[in-house]
């Protein structure tokens, strides 16, 4: 999490069990972030994933998407959240979520 600045603010990181597909996991890992964020009292905020699948299933609600229910969860929670927006970013734009799991997976994993 990076506050308007774009300092780091926060981080998370957690230990799931079993195997997800890219797209569950993103839309698992906002709705993570979006409790985080509302435990820790920020609002107005910009969510942003490389995922594209996921920020157009959260904008452009699937009611027979697999991740429906994650989308629900997602949906009320940013609506207790004050003003809060979802964007796609590229991939590169993404570096510091994505080393920190890269971290996370090798805290777990020998093969790293």
């Amino acid at each position: 999490m990076r506050d308007d600045r774009g300092q780091v603010a926060g981080a998370l990181s957690k230990k799931n069990y079993g195997c997800f597909d890219p797209f569950l996991a993103e839309c698992y890992t906002v709705r993570e972030g979006l409790q985080f964020i509302l435990a820790h009292n920020f609002d107005n905020l910009d969510v942003e994933s490389d995922s594209l699948n996921a920020i157009s299933a959260i904008k452009h609600l699937e009611e027979f998407s697999i991740v429906f229910s994650l989308i629900i969860d997602i949906l009320k929670l940013s609506a207790s959240l004050g003003i809060v927006s979802f964007s796609h970013i590229l991939h590169q734009g993404n570096a510091i979520a994505r080393n920190l799991a890269i971290l996370a997976f090798c805290s777990i994993c020998s093969s790293c």
